[in-house]
Formats: structure tokens, C-alpha cells, sequence
């Protein structure tokens, strides 16, 4: 509970480089809970348009439905999900959050090793999430 805990408090704190927070309420706009995975989850239940959907939004939050193992040792972040969606073509959309690898913040540093990754470096590693999703939705 603990390895989920800390590291999913820090985003109650942690600021862009814009110094808006990276999950809660800015000045402004709507308050959304874009940081949840609840809440895109939803939106593809809903029926949004679109089967493939890409996000800057860190997604971290905690749920009251099973967590797997690998979402909990990253403190409630998720880097992506193939959700049923009734308006899809395939009957399904797929989300990926391009933050993990965009991201230096200090928490997404340590989550990678320490690692800095280069613009093209990012790209790929968001494309292969993007490959892993698409394999849930095309199966």
C-alpha cells in the first residue's frame, strides 16, 4: 500500500513547467478528473468517436476495482487502456498517455531508471504502448 501511496501523493504537488499542477484544479478551466483512469474509462463507455485517443493528461489515480500489480508499483499510474466504446467502428478505443515519456519530472525519472529520453527515443517508446493497446482492441 505504501509503494502506491507515496508515489501517487506526489501529484497532489507536482507542478508543469508552466507551473499549473499536474492533476487537480487549475484557474480557469472546467475541474475534471482527467487524471483518473475512471474518467477514461468512461469517456470511451460514453461513446466517443474516435478509436485511437492520445493524451498529454498523466493518468494516476486510485480505483475501487482490481489494480494490476505493475499499475500499483508506479503509484496508480497508467500509461494506457482498450476500453469497450459502443460509438467505434471496432467497438472499442484505445487511450495512451503520452506524459510518462514526455515527462522529466523527478518521479517519472526515478519510475524510468534515472532516464532522459530524446524526443525520437519518447516517440518510440509511445508507439509501442500505442502497438500494445492496439493488439488488445484488434483482439
Amino acid at each position: 500500500m505504501e509503494t502506491f501511496k507515496a508515489p501517487l501523493a506526489h501529484w497532489t504537488w507536482a507542478k508543469l513547467a508552466d507551473g499549473h499542477p499536474v492533476i487537480g484544479r487549475v484557474p480557469g478551466r472546467p475541474e475534471l478528473p482527467l487524471n483518473e483512469y475512471g474518467y477514461w474509462t468512461l469517456m470511451a463507455k460514453l461513446g466517443i468517436e474516435a478509436e485511437i485517443v492520445l493524451t498529454n493528461q498523466l493518468v494516476a489515480s486510485v480505483e475501487y476495482v482490481p489494480i494490476p500489480l505493475h499499475t500499483s508499483i508506479r503509484g496508480g499510474i497508467t500509461g494506457g487502456s482498450t476500453e469497450y466504446n459502443p460509438s467505434s467502428r471496432l467497438g472499442s478505443s484505445v487511450w495512451v498517455s503520452l506524459f510518462p515519456y514526455f515527462s522529466n519530472d523527478p518521479l517519472i525519472r526515478e519510475l524510468r531508471n534515472r532516464d532522459s529520453y530524446t524526443r525520437d527515443e519518447a516517440l518510440a517508446y509511445v508507439g509501442t504502448m500505442l502497438a500494445h493497446e492496439l493488439g488488445h482492441q484488434l483482439l
